[in-house]
């Protein structure tokens, strides 16, 4: 019932129009070009409405929800019957969606110049990459091609070898920005590059060697720094380079049941890295970004540290929450291609990754402070929905599977 009461205050204050506008975008889309690929659409609705709520306390919220409006549109331009074009204007509006964000709420101007000049030399190697692919003049350019289209991709998906730029980046930012570039576009560009291994390298079966060596190398990396690192900032950024990792994995298996593992272990990562962003806009507020600044969370705000704890065991991996069900799928689409040594170190890594979100978890639940911790209505919305999305997919996963 507080959840209630706090949702009917909410929607009778200021811009509900605005909340809403991209999720009736969304319906509307759905209704003319999209019926075919609803899972990806249904997805991108439900991860860009509660941007738009996390989104309701920053001080230029009408020109920020305009832009988040124009950062979906190119999403579903993205999505739009298997288009090489449209995937190419789909991601340029996308990216430059995302920088005029940056300019209104970050004041860093080396972090936005940063992701102004890597974010158009992926697009542009993505734009050459694809057209060399989709070409027919040797079997061996459109190889070269497919690699070049993946290098360019690799910045904003988080994956090898343009993911080693991403925590700096995410340093310099504020927290908000985070929900973008760590949930929201990484989500996109996963989704745009399981559609190009579905129709554009089809016929590149080699590409297949390449995805495995980048997953192999962007887990190591991602959950190895991951280990000592004290930023939290950074630290997110580490596990979610982890976690693009465990995506690619279900391409590289080649079946149904890795693309569905892949879909639902991206969709399941970018709700918990929701809920951290939610973490870091609080420690943000007290000028505080250090690991050790998480203590007795939830001694502090007992909902938000029980939201973050299932975050934390969904990004883990542990039942019954939605993140499970994403690495069930994938570890099983691995056994099934036979691919025996990726199972291993499949595990391996999860096994890693156990050591700091552990610790996490630990701190967390550290009986260290009376002091309390408070939240905005918003957030309490963006941290109700994040966890009954985790817990009821988790149990639930045929939901996303079905659609």
């Amino acid at each position: 019932m507080p959840i209630l009461n706090i949702f009917l205050r909410f929607i009778n204050k200021k811009n509900l129009v605005l909340i809403l506008n991209e999720f009736l975008l969304s319906i509307i889309f759905y209704l003319t070009y999209f019926y075919y690929n609803l899972t990806f659409v249904f997805i991108i609705s439900i991860i860009s409405f509660i941007a738009f709520l996390l989104f309701y306390n920053t001080k230029d919220y009408r020109n920020n929800t305009i832009l988040l409006s124009f950062l979906t549109f190119g999403a579903f331009i993205a999505f739009y019957k298997e288009s090489i074009i449209s995937i190419v204007l789909g991601l340029e509006l996308v990216s430059f969606s995302t920088f005029l964000l940056f300019l209104i709420n970050n004041n860093i101007i080396e972090t936005n110049t940063k992701y102004f000049l890597l974010s158009s030399f992926s697009i542009a190697s993505l734009l050459f990459g694809l057209l060399l692919a989709s070409s027919n003049l040797s079997i061996e350019i459109a190889l070269f091609g497919s690699l070049i289209a993946f290098f360019g991709i690799s910045f904003e998906s988080g994956i090898f070898p343009l993911n080693i730029f991403l925590p700096n980046i995410y340093k310099g930012l504020r927290s908000i920005l985070i929900s973008i570039l760590g949930s929201f576009n990484k989500l996109i560009f996963i989704f745009v590059l399981i559609q190009l291994v579905s129709f554009v390298f089809l016929y590149n079966v080699k590409i297949l060697l390449y995805l495995e060596i980048a997953s192999v190398i962007t887990m190591f990396y991602g959950n190895i720094l991951a280990l000592k690192e004290k930023n939290l900032k950074k630290l997110i950024a580490y596990s979610s380079i982890a976690q693009m990792g465990y995506v690619i994995i279900g391409l590289v298996a080649y079946n149904n049941i890795g693309y569905i593992g892949s879909i639902i272990q991206a969709f399941s990562y970018s709700l918990s890295i929701f809920a951290l962003v939610i973490l870091l806009l609080v420690l943000e507020r007290e000028n505080r970004y250090s690991l050790n600044d998480i203590k007795s969370l939830y001694y502090r705000n007992p909902f938000l540290g029980f939201v973050i704890a299932i975050a934390l065991i969904s990004l883990l991996g542990i039942p019954p929450t939605f993140g499970f069900d994403g690495k069930l799928f994938l570890l099983l689409s691995i056994l099934i291609s036979g691919n025996l040594i990726l199972a291993i170190i499949f595990i391996l890594n999860i096994v890693i990754s156990a050591y700091y979100y552990l610790n996490m978890l630990r701190l967390v639940f550290e009986e260290d402070s009376k002091k309390t911790t408070l939240l905005y209505k918003n957030e309490y919305l963006v941290l109700f929905i994040i966890a009954f999305l985790l817990i009821l997919l988790g149990l639930l996963p045929n939901i996303i599977i079905k659609i």
